[in-house]
């Protein structure tokens, strides 16, 4: 059962979700996480956009901190409308998000920025990401991300995939399976417990973020970051019940989808920053706690993915056996990653043109 909050099952959806004829509507929105940080920051953003967009028609109010419910049943939730919006992690439910959970792939572009809009894209116009997302009864909006995969280890530096084998690493998803296939001693659990593992020895090295890095302070407890720059994890959305989304006049949903496109770029271009900043920051040295920075080798990363083609095998097997066409996901999700990637090249990020 879906572990909501005795405030959302007292039946509280008439009261906040205001009557067609009232001159507000407030969206309640179920955020897992606090508000703090770059990814609250663009939330905050695509609210105050939102409510611009309808001359204040239409207003979000987050919960935060799982206030309303557990990350594990914001799907659930918001399409039983315990909640009108929500944020979802494709891993949570991984069942009925299959077509979504391409995002989680090892396969897809490090560039935050790409990843991003190649997800958005794909989410809006893939037949069967639609027909999931129509089964859950919610509409996607938007997407956020992890920014890349990177690795910190306490006296340990990892320069080839062999040296994986054997190292105890804490890590998630199918990065962490990779990982594992590789010889690597995987353990699963919170970020804020890796710190502790790091510092104990429990674990040699941590699959974190260079934003989580510093926020979560593990440069205090090792002191070598292996740049790996690998995928990122992107099954991450914003949504909103299907119901509420379609009795929404015209203009609303039109602000809300355009609102959920431009958070994407707003997304992308706090996490960049925030990532270039803690990486400067702790090179540079936070009290007194430096950091030496190991490029992986490009002909090394090359086999990361080679190694992550068994685990695409299994996702592609799930999803065509739950009806879906995993082929076409995978194509249309390959072949968007490439648009953007030569939009990148061509054109800069769209707030540095």
């Amino acid at each position: 059962m879906p572990k909501f909050a005795p405030l959302a099952a007292a039946g509280l959806a008439a009261l906040a979700f205001a009557a067609a004829a009232s001159a507000e509507t407030v969206l309640r929105y179920t955020e897992p996480s606090v508000n703090r940080g770059e990814r609250a920051a663009a939330m905050n953003w695509f609210a105050a956009e939102v409510a611009k967009r309808t001359n204040g028609a239409l207003k979000i109010n987050f919960f935060w901190g799982g206030s309303l419910m557990d990350a594990r049943s914001s799907l659930k939730g918001v399409g039983d409308r315990a909640a009108e919006m929500g944020s979802i992690v494709g891993s949570y439910t991984a069942r009925e998000m299959l077509p979504y959970n391409v995002g989680d792939l090892p396969v897809g572009s490090s560039d935050v920025w790409v990843g991003l809009r190649a997800m958005y894209e794909l989410a809006t116009t893939s037949p069967d990401l639609k027909k999931a997302f129509d089964a859950a009864n919610v509409v996607y909006l938007g997407n956020f991300t992890t920014t890349e995969i990177q690795l910190i280890c306490k006296n340990k530096v990892l320069s080839k995939v062999e040296d994986f084998k054997g190292v105890k690493i804490r890590s998630a998803g199918f990065y962490g399976q990779v990982m594992e296939s590789l010889g690597a001693s995987v353990l699963r659990f919170s970020g804020t417990e890796a710190n502790r593992a790091l510092d104990a020895g429990t674990i040699t090295c941590n699959h974190n973020y260079l934003y989580g890095m510093r926020i979560l302070r593990d440069y205090e407890v090792a002191k070598d970051i292996i740049k790996l720059d690998w995928g990122q994890h992107l099954a991450w959305a914003v949504i909103v019940n299907k119901e509420v989304f379609n009795k929404l006049p015209a203009d609303q949903r039109k602000a809300l989808r355009e609102a959920g496109s431009a958070m994407v770029d707003k997304v992308a271009e706090l996490m960049i920053s925030a990532n270039d900043n803690a990486l400067a920051a702790m090179k540079a040295g936070i009290g007194g706690h430096k950091v030496t920075v190991h490029e992986f080798p490009e002909a090394e990363k090359a086999k990361l993915l080679k190694a992550g083609e068994k685990f695409i095998a299994e996702w592609k097997a799930k999803t065509d056996a739950a009806g879906y066409s995993a082929d076409r996901i995978l194509a249309q999700y390959r072949a968007l990653t490439e648009k953007y990637e030569a939009e990148r090249k061509a054109k800069n990020y769209p707030w540095k043109r």
